[in-house]
């Protein structure tokens, strides 16, 4: 049994131990206090009141590689980030502002990145293509992953669908369908409010359209596409873009109902009666209102052939499901 000496000794051990270890726990790797990086922080706020830019960066880097004290490390990168945007150079400036975002997205200095953040993104891309490099050597894609990162980290900004539009834009310019065409669906279902969301709905026809290489080679695309600009025809009775979408539906389904004919004559020409009735009749049941479908049914009339005979359900069942634009 532990007399009560003892007891007392053995607790004198045990906070010696814990004062000893929280002491270890506040101590630098020397054993001493941690350092601050106050004195480098405060020659960098000195440095950016002068408009001291170089000086700036380098006290925040030095601030940075001593720093232990989260506050002073956001303080840190926020002021490089700001610096460096200043010396004109928006890559160091964004990598500094993204790490503040990805490792302290609930510091008060996040909401005063919001707008440096957006123009250094907003400048990149609207960089002009070098004329024989493209974009190559200019800032665009960088712009993209700024606006991108914005958008994300800022989705209740009011100009959060500004960033996706501009990224679509690229995309569009590029002939990059599918990326263009994630981003106009973000804009139609996360911003359905906004001033782009019109053009965002037809651009999603557009890109199925523009990626087709005709009804031989893909078909689904074109369905897409009509169903997609069917859905803005429906849901958007006072779209500013009606004329185009209708057009482009009517040379969506050209495209298709030349590439059921072809099939049809094909059949034709090896004297293959069967299937050329079968898609004679699937040209003018799908397509009777094209110039192929009026083909398809002179055709049928020539043969004396009527409609009975078709796999038109098979056809429809080829257009996949489009996700409705809002």
């Amino acid at each position: 049994m532990v007399s009560q000496g003892a007891s007392r000794a053995i607790a004198r051990v045990l906070a010696a131990a814990a004062a000893g270890s929280l002491a270890a726990c506040a101590a630098g790797p020397e054993g001493g206090p941690s350092p601050s990086a106050e004195p480098q922080l405060q020659q960098c706020r000195e440095a950016w009141q002068a408009k001291d830019y170089d000086r700036a960066v380098e006290r925040a880097e030095e601030a940075l590689e001593i720093a232990s004290d989260p506050r002073e490390i956001q303080e840190a990168l926020y002021l490089a980030g700001l610096a460096e945007r200043a010396r004109d150079r928006p890559r160091r400036a964004f990598r500094h502002l993204q790490v503040l975002l990805h490792d302290y997205p609930a510091s008060p200095l996040v909401e005063k990145i919001e707008a440096p953040l957006y123009e250094i993104g907003s400048a990149l891309i609207d960089e002009e293509p070098w004329p024989l490099f493209g974009d190559l050597f200019s800032g665009r894609e960088l712009g993209a992953e700024v606006l991108r990162e914005y958008a994300v980290s800022f989705p209740q900004s009011p100009r959060a669908d500004d960033a996706r539009a501009a990224i679509a834009e690229l995309r569009y310019q590029r002939g990059d369908w599918d990326l263009a065409r994630l981003h106009y669906k973000e804009i139609v279902e996360k911003h359905p409010r906004s001033e782009w969301c019109d053009l965002a709905a037809f651009r999603l026809g557009m890109t199925h359209l523009l990626q087709s290489r005709g009804a031989s080679y893909d078909r689904t695309p074109l369905f897409q596409a009509q169903r997609a600009f069917d859905d803005y025809l429906v849901r958007r009775p006072d779209g500013a873009l009606r004329a185009q979408a209708e057009d482009a539906r009517r040379r969506a389904r050209e495209m298709l109902g030349e590439g059921e004919l072809e099939i049809a004559e094909l059949y034709a020409l090896r004297g293959e009666d069967k299937g050329a009735r079968l898609h004679y009749a699937n040209t003018v049941l799908a397509f009777g209102d094209t110039a192929a479908g009026e083909r398809a049914r002179r055709r049928l009339e020539e043969k004396g052939w009527d409609l009975s005979y078709n796999s038109l359900d098979g056809l429809l069942l080829e257009a996949p499901a489009a996700a409705p634009a809002r």
